[in-house]
């Protein structure tokens, strides 16, 4: 049996999975594009962290104002818009945070957790990113009673089955058997309550 090789290109433009002849995409958020199969691999988090040597040095916030007074490591996607920083209200509404101030603006979400484990600043970043370092306690979840980790779904797409290769079906089967293993990819919300500074 042959190695299946193909590129691999990984960025958060929408492409056309048939046309731009891609075999399978992974998609997060909204899918619009009901001319394909669709399978959910997992639903992802963002959480507010920061290292415990961090918060010794600046404390720990206990309000979204506080945040004004830390340094901020935010993520911008490539198309330019930056991930919101939501937090819920008492009235039940929500508050955005301004991060137009921030210490650091990345496009990559895995330097940003690795700045916050380095002790730089508050990092807003995936649940699946941070799960290892609050395991081990390299990483505290900040303001988690009033940060909206919104929520979005982490889909592999493909075409249907009669435009589908073998090596494709294949190659799917073993990626959502091997995303299902991941358990960093399958935390509850209410697990991160252990991990609170």
């Amino acid at each position: 049996m042959g190695a299946i090789c193909q590129p691999e290109y990984f960025d958060d433009r929408i492409i056309d999975l048939v046309h731009d002849k891609y075999d399978i995409a992974f998609r997060g958020g909204q899918i619009t594009d009901s001319s394909l199969i669709s399978r959910q691999v997992c639903q992802l988090h963002r959480i507010l962290v920061a290292s415990p040597a961090y918060l010794a040095q600046y404390g720990v916030p206990k309000l979204p104002t506080d945040l004004m007074y830390h340094k901020l490591l935010t993520r911008r996607f490539l198309g330019g818009k930056t991930v919101p920083w939501i937090f819920n209200t008492e009235n039940g509404s929500s508050l955005t945070l301004d991060t137009q101030s921030a210490l650091m603006t990345l496009s990559s979400p895995e330097i940003l957790t690795q700045m916050a484990v380095s002790g730089v600043g508050v990092a807003n970043v995936g649940v699946h990113l941070a799960w290892k370092y609050l395991v081990t306690g390299q990483l505290k979840v900040l303001l988690y009673d009033i940060h909206n980790p919104g929520s979005f779904a982490m889909t592999l797409q493909y075409p249907h089955r009669a435009l589908i290769a073998p090596r494709v079906r294949v190659v799917v089967d073993y990626l959502l058997d091997a995303f299902s293993q991941q358990e960093e990819l399958h935390v509850e919300l209410s697990e991160l309550q252990a991990f609170k500074a």
